[in-house]
């Protein structure tokens, strides 16, 4: 086989292989907005709630159980929470902690000074 046979060979094959890779990826896109389609669809039936009652909203006792039962199964009973906040945004302290790991990621080592050679 001469050298350009194989050349052409080589661009044949790599244009099927990318064929083949666009086809495979089309179907799983279409696939999956296939599955996102009927999640839409079932989330948009009714709910099984009889007409003219309101589902009760979440107040902050029961959540703040569930979140005690949450560290009391993974922790044991000994567990004690402190506090507990909204997660709405960041704190100074975990921006803070965040910078000095990301910065103190960079140190330079500092190496010997070498022998410069001299031109004479």
């Amino acid at each position: 086989m001469s050298t350009i046979a194989k050349m052409f060979f080589a661009y044949g094959l790599t244009a099927v292989v990318s064929l083949a890779v666009a086809v495979l990826i089309k179907l799983m896109t279409s696939a999956l907005s296939g599955m996102q389609a009927a999640k839409a669809q079932n989330a948009l039936k009714p709910s099984s709630v009889p007409a003219g009652t309101v589902p009760a909203a979440r107040s902050d006792e029961a959540v703040i159980a569930v979140i005690a039962a949450a560290v009391a199964a993974t922790m044991g009973s000994g567990a004690r929470i402190v506090r507990i906040e909204e997660g709405g945004g960041r704190s100074a302290l975990w921006t803070a902690s965040g910078r000095l790991v990301h910065q103190t990621s960079h140190v330079v080592t500092r190496r010997p000074p070498t022998k410069a050679t001299s031109l004479r």
